[in-house]
């Protein structure tokens, strides 16, 4: 597996991992559990931005080889589209719980 599969692998597996700290924290808060419900909404958050780092470190290689291999710029620029739209998505349910 190359660096860059790697890196968009790790990142997949760390938005992986904020969603499912998401949706607990959001059962916690429903029960009213504030300290099961911060530490999860913690955990997400801290995913999140394992995930944000694992995305820019892609960016940064896929760009610095992109002349030895044309095609990894379409690679990186088609896998971090799905996976930042998934980011996304996360990041704002769980802005939404923390109100």
């Amino acid at each position: 597996m190359n660096v860059l599969e790697k890196l968009l692998d790790f990142a997949m597996d760390e938005i992986k991992g904020a969603d499912e700290y998401t949706e607990c924290a959001a059962k916690y808060k429903e029960k009213d559990d504030q300290q099961m419900f911060k530490m999860f909404a913690d955990m997400a958050n801290a995913e999140l931005q394992h995930a944000e780092m694992l995305l820019k470190a892609a960016k940064d290689h896929a760009h610095k080889h992109q002349a030895t291999h044309p095609d990894m710029m379409v690679i990186y620029n088609f896998e971090s589209e799905r996976l930042y739209r998934w980011h996304n998505k996360v990041k704002s349910e769980l802005a939404t719980i923390r109100m």
